[in-house]
């Protein structure tokens, strides 16, 4: 889905409030899944993201019919009011295992600048450590830019601090 409450500055799903009218319905997202699960060699890891794929409202329907393919999962849900405990302990009952954050600070204001949201940038760290907590595998994406590069290493140490294991890091290219 592109609905996202979010507005970050360098958003590449171009997300906005709603989802879009053309979006899949749950039964076109299940046969997309069928057609994941029937690829010959190395089943692959299939990871729900958007906007904000909490924003969709059959996402645990997909998520069950997806593991009932054999599917490897993982989401990247923006951190906004859908993701909370009991959505985060939802996906982990129903088989998911990674999960990905994006974080693209190591302080208040130059992560909350990026993306919009005043107090984003707790949100995002408490939201970090609680999947750590659960068990996810945690991974946590960095768009670099100017206004950030300066923070990595700050980054780095938040990261070690909360458990996170995974850190992908993404160089912005405007098109």
């Amino acid at each position: 889905t592109k609905a996202c409450s979010l507005a970050c500055r360098h958003c590449r799903a171009s997300a906005q409030p709603d989802p879009s009218p053309g979006e899949l319905s749950t039964a076109q997202g299940r046969a997309l899944l069928d057609q994941i699960a029937a690829l010959d060699g190395p089943g692959p890891i299939l990871v729900f993201t958007g906007g904000d794929c909490l924003a969709r409202s059959d996402i645990f329907e997909l998520v069950v019919y997806a593991r009932g393919l054999g599917l490897r999962l993982g989401v990247a849900p923006s951190v906004t009011e859908r993701l909370t405990r009991e959505s985060l302990a939802r996906l982990y009952d129903e088989g998911v295992r990674a999960l990905s954050i994006s974080l693209d600070g190591a302080s208040p204001a130059t992560h909350g600048t990026l993306r919009g949201i005043p107090g984003h940038f707790d949100q995002t760290v408490a939201a970090l450590a609680t999947a750590h907590e659960m068990g996810f595998r945690v991974q946590v994406n960095t768009t670099v830019m100017a206004s950030n590069a300066s923070e990595l290493a700050d980054v780095l140490s938040l990261l070690r601090r909360v458990g996170v294991a995974i850190w992908e890091v993404f160089f912005l290219v405007g098109v």
